[in-house]
């Protein structure tokens, strides 16, 4: 990353050369709680320094409140202003703070174009696996600067957009060595074995294929039961690559 006086948050998570949830361990921050910051949630002053300090590290460049957005901004508002002793007359207007999260998509972009941090709430992909594609040449995103002229902004044109979500149909789901539950199967276990993408599966999950996710250190991973594996059957057989097993199609005993 260019040294630059101001850097955004998001900025600072969308070119991360590692999975989120790999910087997410090294600086002991939950996830989840990145996640929020991201939409604007507030922070502990203890998280937020920990986070600035292992970006720092990551970079290699100094990073601190006072030259990272959001938090930049606060300390600019907190900085004291000289005012008159006396007034005549009271002051009704607020002090509007700046928003880098309302910003339009640019007019000359194609219909559809969405900002990168709305197209990863909207899928789930996460920002870190959207960020790798793009390094790595398999999307493409158009960078603009921001309307305020602080950091840059990432669109994602409609067959940019496709693309990730082809590209989010054949990841791979994470493995654990932890066995399940008794009586239960790990979805993306079932997937493999009956040769059907795993988003398609956890699409359905848990609405329409029952289950439950069970904890296994610090992440979720989705089970599911006799019932589950039914509903597996019933949902996706038709599937064009769907591949039978011998318990199929896994009728519940009664």
């Amino acid at each position: 990353m260019e040294q630059k006086e101001l850097y955004t948050f998001e900025e600072l998570c969308n070119d991360l050369e590692i999975s989120m949830s790999a910087f997410s361990k090294r600086a002991d921050v939950d996830e989840g709680t990145i996640a929020r910051i991201r939409k604007g949630y507030p922070a502990r002053n203890s998280t937020v320094n920990k986070l600035l300090r292992n970006f720092s590290e990551v970079y290699k460049i100094q990073l601190s409140r006072d030259n990272v957005l959001p938090w930049a901004d606060e300390e600019t508002e907190k900085t004291p202003v000289s005012s008159p002793v006396e007034t005549t007359s009271p002051i009704t207007a607020n002090p509007q703070k700046r928003d880098y999260t309302r910003e339009e998509v640019p007019a000359d972009l194609p219909h559809g174009t969405a900002k990168l941090t709305d197209f990863t709430d909207t899928t789930g992909i996460p920002a870190s696996t959207i960020g790798r594609w793009i390094r790595e040449g398999k999307i493409e995103a158009i960078t603009r600067d921001r309307a305020s002229g602080v950091g840059e902004q990432k669109y994602l044109i409609p067959s940019e957009q496709e693309k990730a979500r082809q590209l989010n149909q054949a990841r791979t789901p994470r493995k654990t060595d932890a066995a399940p539950p008794d009586g239960f199967t790990y979805l993306s276990d079932f997937c493999t074995q009956h040769h059907v993408p795993y988003q398609a599966a956890a699409d359905l999950f848990p609405r329409a294929i029952h289950g439950q996710p069970i904890k296994v250190g610090r992440r979720n991973y989705p089970v599911i039961g006799p019932r589950g594996r039914h509903d597996f059957y019933v949902q996706l057989h038709t599937s064009p690559d769907f591949v039978t097993c011998d318990d199929c199609p896994h009728e519940e005993s009664v």
